[in-house]
């Protein structure tokens, strides 16, 4: 018997172990799914866009006060965000409950503040469990106000002419006042005017020519189209992957307590050819799932995953290489809990720090460096990559050549690990 021949032999004979017991593989199937599903429930089992509920208590009561708070319902920003008018004491007990997104607070006195040129604090109360809201509120925020600050430099003279004859906005101005000031408002303006008409910087929208587009540009996913269940159902994937390989790598002791690998050993027979034939019949398994799961992501939720078949052959080949990474793991210990710990620790990291169990972009900036570095990440970028249609078939060679590599290392240190550790044969 040829060494290929007793590695199809253990292929076949892994299979069907796994088919006899179709617990672990409903498991590995039924985990992500369960995952996906409270998570999608957890945002209200929709893919809209979610909106940040604002709550704004209005102290000062005053015009300027009604204009910053009328901005969050212009336009676009409108359809992001909610507001409500409330006291500070309701408001901070909705941020409080995590009921709302967050409270802004107008102090009273604010808009005098702002006419004499005087500082003045706005508070805002973000709530701690919403990440990405909170920060798109903050940032409106401060971009008002920097705008509102150099509104008051630019007006500044006339705004002082305001205050010397009125002590406050709603007071009436004499004819003189508002000539003066419609005078220097125009001197402003055409001051100005070499920088505004025309503007001193000019954009062009150039639309592209698809006529000459290849047909990877024409099919990119466009950020219309990412709806949350498009970024988390790669994060998924991945935790498919990792189930599979703790699952599968653990199945190592199995097979040595039933004595599979002692006779395994006894075999003229080099080991690694009956260990690269488990590796293998692993792979097989993760490679249906995955591509079952993609097809369905695909063709089923209807996401707009471009080349998902290319990009469902790469995660296989990813969970080929965890799977026999993993199980140099095992093999490294000399009992199974030692070795179970260690790989629960490795397998947490992964989950929580490589994006399987959060998508990247929800991630902290320095949290996404860090999944980078991590198995799961890493293949996530470059998966993401090419259901996106930005990777070249060329693009993934170096990604492939690393992933084969690892693998063979892994396979010839477990190899040399058992043939040491659980017996005398041959690595």
């Amino acid at each position: 018997m040829s060494n290929l021949r007793y590695t199809l032999v253990a292929i076949r004979k892994d299979i069907g172990r796994f088919l006899k017991d179709p617990v672990g593989l409903l498991l590995l199937i039924c985990m992500p799914a369960m995952v996906g599903t409270l998570v999608n429930l957890a945002f209200g089992g929709s893919d809209d866009t979610p909106t940040a509920r604002l709550m704004i208590a209005d102290e000062d009561d005053s015009l300027l006060s009604g204009l910053l708070i009328g901005a969050f319902g212009q336009g676009e920003m409108a359809e992001l965000i909610n507001t409500e008018s409330v006291t500070r004491a309701e408001g901070e007990r909705e941020v409080y409950k995590g009921r709302a997104t967050a409270l802004l607070v107008v102090p009273e006195g604010f808009g005098d503040s702002f006419l004499n040129g005087e500082p003045d604090t706005l508070s805002l109360l973000t709530n701690p469990a919403q990440t990405i809201l909170p920060g798109i509120i903050k940032e409106t925020l401060e971009i008002m106000t920097t705008g509102g600050g150099l509104l008051r430099e630019f007006l500044g003279p006339q705004i002082d002419l305001i205050n010397s004859e009125s002590g406050s906005v709603s007071d009436s101005f004499s004819d003189q006042t508002i000539s003066s000031m419609a005078v220097d408002i125009n001197n402003l303006m055409e001051g100005a005017s070499t920088w505004l008409f025309p503007p001193a910087i000019k954009f062009e929208n150039i639309s592209a020519d698809t006529t000459s587009a290849t047909d990877a540009e024409a099919s990119m996913v466009t950020d219309e189209e990412k709806t949350l269940l498009w970024y988390f159902f790669p994060s998924l994937l991945t935790l498919l992957l990792i189930f599979a390989g703790m699952m599968l790598s653990s199945d190592i002791w199995k097979e040595r307590q039933a004595g599979t690998i002692r006779r395994g050993l006894s075999v003229p027979f080099p080991v690694r050819w009956m260990i690269l034939g488990k590796l293998l019949a692993g792979t097989l398994v993760v490679l249906t799932v995955l591509l079952l799961a993609a097809a369905f992501g695909r063709f089923v939720l209807r996401l707009p995953h471009q080349s998902w078949l290319a990009g469902a052959l790469f995660l296989s080949l990813t969970g080929a290489t965890l799977i026999s990474g993993m199980t140099a793991l095992q093999v490294l210990f000399k009992t199974e809990r030692g070795a179970s710990i260690v790989v629960m620790f490795f397998v947490m990291v992964m989950m929580f720090g490589g994006g399987s169990f959060f998508p990247l972009e929800a991630m902290p900036d320095f949290m996404q460096k860090v999944a980078m570095y991590l198995p799961n990440g890493w293949a996530l970028i470059h998966y993401k990559a090419v259901i996106e249609g930005n990777s070249a078939p060329g693009d993934l060679l170096v990604p492939v050549i690393i992933l084969i590599s690892i693998f063979i290392l892994s396979w010839t240190f477990c190899s040399w690990q058992i043939a040491r550790r659980w017996g005398s044969g041959s690595a």
